[in-house]
């Protein structure tokens, strides 16, 4: 899903909806070390929508970070 339909969503979607709207470690992709600006574009939407109380936003955590690897999380956002 591309920003627009990200965009498009957080419009359009009924009150409870859930989306998955990321999938790593989001801190890390926005702000570490070789950080990705479609992964910034993506956290700042998110964290726009939910402080305009559109969205609340939940993480489950898919997989343990360790000294070789970071932890991998989903972001969800889901329509309040």
């Amino acid at each position: 899903m591309n920003i627009e339909e990200m965009q498009n969503w957080i419009k359009t979607a009924k009150k409870g909806e859930t989306l998955v709207y990321y999938k790593g470690h989001l801190v890390e992709d926005v702000a570490g070390p070789g950080w990705s600006p479609e992964s910034k574009k993506i956290g700042l939407l998110f964290l726009g929508a939910a402080n305009e109380n559109k969205i609340t936003l939940v993480q489950k955590k898919i997989r343990e970070g360790g000294s070789a690897n970071q932890p991998v999380y989903e972001y969800i956002a889901q329509i309040i």
